[in-house]
């Protein structure tokens, strides 16, 4: 996947972090966007293929379209970068393991199953990390907390109540849970998978 010829973007932001790896629909995004990098990126590929023009090798490529300028930034690899020298897988690179910085995330995680279970007993509250959008879209139920305003808004969760998280996929839930549990919140589950991993047959007794 990688030639180790070149620097990529583990050797500029060797870890991950929110502001970095936030969805579109966390940090926002104009719909054209998409199309016009896709299109630049077709370009760099068909220039590679035919073996014509300068490539953007050992660059980052900058665009701000809300002042249509575009720059570039010479990069030089990484020696240290865990992603194309030393070739981490990327499951390590972008999500956490069973246990994450001595947290043990099985402690926390459950499972659709056990998800309606629990929907089931008094004292528990659903929440949905993912943005207002999203949850407007398409949602499990429970309360809308998205993940860049729950440190601020933790006065409105119960701290006797057990506290189910959800999102998408499962990894917005794993930060939130880290929130919570930083702030002092011990009952907290999370749904593993996320609502993606939600069969339609399941949603339908879920909700």
């Amino acid at each position: 996947m990688f030639n180790g010829r070149g620097p990529c973007l583990r050797c500029l932001f060797p870890t991950p972090t929110p502001e970095v790896s936030s969805t579109c629909n966390e940090s926002g995004i104009l719909g054209v966007v998409p199309g016009i990098l896709g299109a630049i990126q077709a370009t760099e590929v068909l220039k590679w293929i035919l073996g014509v023009g300068q490539l953007l090798e050992e660059k980052l490529f900058i665009a701000d379209l809300l002042k249509m300028t575009f720059r570039e930034i010479q990069l030089s690899q990484n020696a240290n970068c865990p992603l194309c020298v030393h070739n981490y897988s990327l499951q390590k690179l972008y999500y956490p393991s069973k246990q994450d910085h001595g947290l043990h995330l099985d402690n926390y995680a459950i499972s659709i199953t056990e998800l309606r279970r629990l929907l089931k007993k008094p004292s528990v509250t659903l929440v949905d990390v993912r943005g207002i959008e999203e949850h407007e879209a398409h949602n499990i139920g429970g309360q809308s907390l998205p993940l860049p305003e729950l440190a601020q808004r933790l006065p409105e969760l119960h701290a006797n109540h057990l506290i189910i998280l959800y999102c998408q996929s499962g990894q917005r839930s794993i930060q939130a849970l880290k929130i919570l549990l930083e702030s002092g919140f011990s009952s907290i589950k999370y749904l593993v998978g996320g609502i993606s991993a939600i069969k339609k047959s399941e949603l339908i007794h879920l909700i």
